[in-house]
């Protein structure tokens, strides 16, 4: 379909990382991984995305914080988490901070299926993400008012890849 966007699947598992684009692709659908947030911001800006996946990134960033970090400096784009065990507590708070909620990391085609149809419905198309100095300095603001270190942490990952996504487009950097 033409106005389908990526999916773009962010893990430290990078068996599961295949396994997880080798279902979507099975779908008809582009997908890219990436192994941790820096990753996931570097490729943000090169296509448009239909879904981000956020599983486990590794380091001490939780998927559920690189998540909800992606969300405030990324409204539009669509996200779920994937977890091994979801429960109604984490879709809940998934879906409480605009995402589609948590699917379980052995989910099958049929699941993937919905979450991709439930990201394209009522929608203009895939989300296209500009990484430019104004998004930078957005998710800075953000890490100096008082969150848990963990979305500090996070944001600072998410910041620095947003600067070199920057400083490669030829703006300025603060």
């Amino acid at each position: 379909e033409d106005n389908q966007g990526h999916v773009l699947v962010v893990d430290a598992d990078e068996q599961f990382v295949r396994r997880m684009t080798h279902a979507l692709r099975r779908l008809g659908l582009q997908t890219i991984g990436a192994p941790d947030p820096a990753g996931a911001v570097d490729v943000l800006g090169a296509f448009p995305w239909s879904l981000v996946l956020v599983g486990e990134p590794g380091g001490d960033v939780t998927g559920e914080v690189f998540l909800c970090t992606l969300r405030r400096v990324v409204p539009r784009l669509r996200v779920a988490l994937v977890v091994e065990a979801p429960s109604r507590l984490i879709d809940d708070r998934i879906r409480g901070v605009g995402g589609l909620g948590a699917i379980s990391r052995m989910a099958g085609p049929g699941v993937l299926s919905r979450l991709v149809d439930e990201a394209t419905d009522d929608r203009d198309g895939p989300s296209v993400v500009t990484l430019n100095a104004e998004d930078a300095n957005a998710l800075s603001d953000r890490t100096a008012s008082g969150l848990h270190p963990a979305y500090i942490a996070a944001s600072r990952i998410a910041v620095d890849g947003f600067r070199k996504a920057v400083r490669s487009s030829q703006l300025s950097v603060p």
